[in-house]
């Protein structure tokens, strides 16, 4: 009925949600560099910036 949550830090909660907030944000950026709507390389484009901002994220922590 529940998920079992038993294996769920708190640190794990917080990394999820920053990498959650992290994906909004790359979202975000895409929209304000290309504008709204969907073209085939967006989920790509996305998943760039996502990545550098993981980066940056880790480097300037």
């Amino acid at each position: 009925m529940f998920p079992d949550l038993s294996g769920v830090t708190e640190s794990g909660f917080y990394q999820h949600r920053r990498r959650a907030e992290l994906r909004r944000e790359a979202k975000e950026l895409v929209t304000d560099i290309r504008g709204p709507g969907e073209w085939p390389e967006r989920a790509r484009h996305e998943e760039v910036i996502y990545d550098l901002l993981q980066w940056g994220d880790t480097v300037f922590r």
